[in-house]
């Protein structure tokens, strides 16, 4: 383990321990941050910087998962690790700073969705080295 990841394991356990005396608040807290961590997850997972190659390794990574989602109902709903306040953190360019958290907005997909957004992020990548 090299020190940048220690210093990072340390500052995630730090916080962590943080996050287990915040119980006051329903779990807001608590859930915003399992989600950043995962989105944290998601974001130091390295992925190749040529759009072929990255399709390639994400579509071997995802297809021992994709083929599981057939044998779920198609109507049942699954609760996705972000959540609206996260999705305006990430994506807007200038976040208002949050001192509390205002609640917790869940995104949820049936399997077919969860099917249909790795298609299309697949077909944006086909696109990116088509053009």
């Amino acid at each position: 383990m090299t020190t940048d990841t220690r210093a990072l394991q340390s500052a995630l356990d730090a916080s962590r321990t943080r996050m287990s005396k915040a119980r006051g608040d329903g779990g807001i807290a608590q859930t915003h941050a399992a989600a950043i961590r995962q989105v944290g997850a998601w974001t130091l997972d390295p992925a190749p910087k040529s759009p072929a190659h990255h399709l390639a390794a994400a579509h071997a990574r995802a297809r021992q998962h994709l083929g599981r989602l057939l044998t779920y109902d198609p109507a049942a709903e699954v609760l996705s690790v972000m959540t609206g306040e996260l999705f305006t953190r990430l994506t807007d360019p200038e976040p208002a700073a949050l001192t509390k958290p205002a609640g917790i907005t869940r995104y949820t997909y049936t399997p077919r969705k969860m099917l249909r957004r790795v298609l299309d992020h697949a077909l944006d990548h086909l696109n990116q080295i088509d053009q």
